[in-house]
């Protein structure tokens, strides 16, 4: 028999004990009028586990209309700009879980594997208040007015004849009338890393090339800063003779958009998928192993960087439960508490209660400088962790491995469990009574070779773990590993945050509904809900599967006198109505009481065997 059938299912039983249980209990309040808004609340919370996308793409924006026709498109705070994957997948995750309406859940959380994570450096976005030196009289200026510009830690401009060395050298300058040769000068970073490092590039207009020079002058990152800009006219080829153009230097200022932590993926030049520098040369962040899956609450030595330092979550095991109620990377299931303050924090690091004003931002929350000698940027606040877009994507070993932490089983078919499950089986009262699901919010397809499909199924099939899948900013194309992972009600495609919002408010509430479905079906609407009550309160064998079930759903038990002992060579009495046609038993026939006659739902948990349920 499967594990599911024995313990853990939503079998029919299981249904039915919970819904019968209710019934029972309505059935000591008769006079109340209409009890079946009762029982359509009255299931136990059903239990949510999130696994959100922390992969590098999450840097990118979702398709949106005059902005980002194509998807995936570059945006310039990365994953720190209002308009990336990951801050508003944060953002809509956020406001749907803080929703004082939406029910009770019993959350989850976890994210993908990062082992030595580490921020070397921030950068800044800053906007030229006004012009600079004048290419053109009156017309062209570098920079013009409003201009972005990145300033923060250098890296190298590149080299060659290709896009990888656009604007390096005086041989292939970037094309002032072509805007991603403009933006590719634009995104090398100024300044240095404490705002004291000259930095060169070559641009040309109509055939002459220059070569413009952006000097520190004043101020300091986070504030405004300005910038001495020498603009030359290169006078032969090697641009080894030079000319100065009129109105250079000129001195200007920048004003501060925001802090981000730079994240690229290569010379591309339209989207989808653009870009200017390769990830090696211009990504803040760096991490390891990001195809193993999720991140455990096991590894806290490989999520420390070379020196030590981690940006990981501490783990917290004084649970006395044991492991499975571990918090850490992972945060559990739990039937104790919702852990829904624990996860908005992890959404918006700086979150404190509901009045919060919640920042989604990632580079806000480390230290402009490094300390000493390290090579790596610290956090303001140890408490206070923000989530990282970098790395793969392992959906199929990150539901694998969540399956193994729910089971304790690692194999495709299961003998005795163990796990999360087994735990939340003989602590949990409401364990039979609970709908389990896993919310997989993506922005795209498995990375890794994993096999996503196989272990979503493993989990309805062998545990009753309903799968929701949430493909965020991605085009719906058959046949995708996407497809296979949900039953086609439980698959999502929302195209942006707004989209996002109502998509994850529907799946909460079929959630909340598919939770209580159960009990509500078990009151027929052909009867007045008083006939319904009366009917529960004459029925013997509905009160007897409420003693015996009441713990298992979080009910009071029933009181009534002590029932017949039931002899042990009884055969089992079917319990459907006998038709009219059927012969009466002769009077004095039995000698075993109607009430032990009578079947009742029966469950390994109730303390009864199933040999005992079928003499009853």
């Amino acid at each position: 028999m499967s594990p599911r059938n024995r313990w853990f299912g939503r079998t029919p039983i299981a249904r039915a004990t919970c819904a019968l249980a209710l019934l029972a209990l309505l059935g000591s309040a008769a006079s109340r009028g209409d009890d079946r808004s009762l029982l359509r609340t009255s299931s136990a919370d059903p239990y949510l586990f999130i696994l959100l996308d922390t992969s590098g793409s999450m840097n990118w924006a979702p398709k949106t209309a005059g902005t980002c026709d194509t998807g995936d498109c570059f945006v310039p705070l990365n994953a720190d700009d209002p308009s990336s994957k990951l801050y508003q997948a944060k953002q809509a995750l956020y406001q749907v879980l803080s929703d004082p309406g939406l029910g009770k859940v019993d959350f989850g959380f976890g994210s993908y594997n990062e082992d030595a994570l580490s921020v070397a450096q921030k950068h800044w976005l800053y906007k030229a208040v006004g012009n600079g030196v004048p290419i053109v009289a009156g017309s062209l200026f570098f920079p013009a007015a409003g201009a972005p510009e990145v300033f923060g830690t250098t890296w190298s401009c590149g080299s060659g004849s290709s896009d990888s060395g656009v604007g390096c050298t005086s041989s292939n300058p970037a094309d002032l009338n072509d805007s991603w040769e403009v933006a590719r000068m634009q995104r090398l970073p100024k300044g240095g890393v404490t705002f004291g490092t000259a930095v060169t590039f070559f641009i040309r207009n109509s055939g002459t090339t220059y070569k413009v020079t952006y000097s520190p002058s004043g101020g300091s990152y986070g504030g405004t800063i300005t910038a001495s800009v020498t603009v030359l006219k290169c006078t032969n080829a090697s641009c080894s003779t030079t000319s100065v153009v009129a109105g250079s230097p000129a001195t200007v200022s920048f004003t501060p958009v925001s802090d981000f932590l730079s994240w690229d993926n290569g010379n591309n030049r339209t989207p989808p998928e653009n870009g200017y520098y390769t990830q090696t040369t211009a990504s803040d962040s760096t991490d390891s192993n990001t195809c193993s899956g999720w991140d455990p609450n096991t590894d806290s030595t490989a999520d420390k960087n070379s020196s030590g330092y981690n940006l990981r979550w501490p783990t917290d095991s004084s649970d006395v439960r044991g492991t499975s109620f571990t918090v850490g990377d992972v945060i559990p299931l739990d039937w104790l508490t919702d852990h829904k303050a624990d996860i908005l924090k992890r959404l918006s690091p700086n979150y404190s209660g509901s009045a919060t004003v919640p920042n989604f931002s990632i580079a806000s929350y480390f230290k402009d400088q490094r300390s000493g000698s390290e090579t790596f940027l610290r956090l303001k606040d140890d408490t206070q962790r923000p989530l990282i877009a970098n790395g793969s994507t392992p959906l199929g070993f990150s539901v694998q491995q969540f399956r193994t932490w729910y089971s304790g089983c690692s194999a495709d078919t299961c003998g005795s469990l163990g796990g999360w499950v087994k735990a939340a089986s003989s602590g949990d009262n409401s364990f039979e009574c609970r709908s389990k699901f896993l919310l997989i919010v993506t922005d795209g397809d498995e990375t890794c070779g994993g096999d996503p499909c196989k272990y979503t199924k493993l989990l309805k099939d062998q545990y009753g773990v309903i799968t929701y899948v949430v493909a965020f900013g991605v085009t719906a194309t058959p046949g995708n590993t996407l497809s296979c992972m949900a039953d086609a009600d439980h698959l999502f495609y929302p195209k942006d945050k707004n989209e996002l919002v109502k998509d994850l408010q529907s799946i909460l509430g079929k959630i909340n509904e598919q939770s209580s479905t159960f009990a509500s079906a078990a009151v027929s609407p052909s009867l007045s809900p008083r006939t319904a009550s009366r009917t529960a309160a004459r029925s013997a064998r509905l009160r007897a599967a409420a003693r015996a079930r009441a713990a298992g759903c979080g009910i009071p038990a029933l009181r009534s006198r002590p029932r017949p002992r039931c002899p042990r060579t009884s055969p089992p009495t079917s319990t459907r109505r006998r038709s009219a046609s059927a012969p009466a038993t002769p009077s004095g026939g039995s000698s075993t009481p109607r009430r032990c006659r009578r079947a009742a739902p029966c469950l390994p948990s109730c303390g009864c065997s199933r040999r005992r349920a079928a003499i009853r």
